[in-house]
């Protein structure tokens, strides 16, 4: 049987959420979210730190995504308190090639395995290093 829901991960340190959709014939798979910035906060903060919900179980994939689309809006990435980085509804990764300008406050950077990964300004603390500095 599949199962299309709309979940909710909430940090329990910082309240920031994250909202997704998610296709799965297992409730218990584990699936913590597909978005750079959430990976990072878990990788973070630790996975222990994070509650996941269900918040809506649909019939179908379209009816999923339109229902991921009607909460996660342009209005909503906007917000610090949460790990979405673009809008609902189309699932994948083209935000990094695009960098939107709802994207304001959030940057991206390059992981220690070379992958790119946008994250919120206000969640990083920042390093200078002087030039030859190693």
């Amino acid at each position: 049987m599949k199962y299309y829901t709309i979940y909710k991960i909430t940090n329990k340190v910082n309240h920031k959420i994250y909202i997704g959709a998610h296709k799965t014939s297992n409730l218990e798979d584990g699936y913590m979210g597909s978005g750079s910035a959430i990976k990072y906060a878990i990788i973070k903060y630790g996975k222990n730190n994070f509650k996941k919900e269900i918040i809506d179980y649909c019939k179908t994939s379209d009816e999923m995504y339109l229902m991921e689309q009607k909460l996660v809006t342009k209005a909503f990435i906007k917000l610090s308190t949460n790990y979405n980085l673009k809008e609902g509804g189309e699932g994948g990764w083209d935000y990094i090639n695009s960098l939107p300008s709802n994207n304001i406050g959030k940057v991206v950077v390059i992981d220690e395995d070379g992958l790119p990964i946008q994250i919120n300004t206000d969640d990083i603390k920042i390093v200078i290093w002087k030039w030859g500095e190693t």
